[in-house]
C-alpha cells in the first residue's frame, strides 16, 4: 500500500506551476519552486494516514497517540521543506490534502476488497 502511494503522489507532483503559457515539469529535484505540490510532503501524508488508519484499527486505546504522531511527523515533514527554501507554504498544504487524501482512499478502497473475497 505504501509504495502505490508513494508512486500516485510522485505522479500527482510532476507538473510544475504555470508559466506564461504552458506547465512546466519539474525534472531536477534542485529546482527550488517549481514543483506544485510538495512530494515530499505528500507521501509523508499519504504513509501516515495510511498507517494512523491501520495502527488505529488495531490499538485503539492508542488511537490518539498515533494520530498525533503520524500527522507530527508528517507536518514537520512539510515544514521542513518551507525552512529549506525548497516550497511555498501552498506547495505544502497542498501536498498534505493530497496526501491525505490518497492515503485515505487507497485504504478505503484496500478494504473494500478485502470484503469481497
Amino acid at each position: 500500500e505504501a509504495k502505490v502511494n508513494f508512486q500516485i503522489s510522485k505522479l500527482l507532483s510532476k507538473y510544475g506551476r504555470t508559466g506564461s503559457d504552458s506547465i512546466v515539469i519539474s525534472t531536477k529535484s534542485n529546482e527550488t519552486y517549481k514543483s506544485f505540490f510538495s512530494g515530499h510532503t505528500s507521501t509523508a501524508f499519504s504513509i501516515g494516514v495510511s498507517n494512523a488508519i491501520i495502527l488505529s484499527e488495531q490499538y485503539p486505546e492508542h488511537s490518539s497517540k498515533i494520530w498525533l504522531t503520524s500527522i507530527g511527523i508528517a507536518t514537520a515533514t512539510g515544514y521542513y521543506r518551507i525552512a529549506s527554501d525548497e516550497h511555498y507554504a501552498s506547495d505544502v498544504i497542498a501536498g498534505s490534502i493530497a496526501g491525505s487524501l490518497v492515503g485515505y482512499f487507497l485504504h478505503k478502497k484496500n478494504n473494500s476488497k478485502k470484503q469481497y473475497h
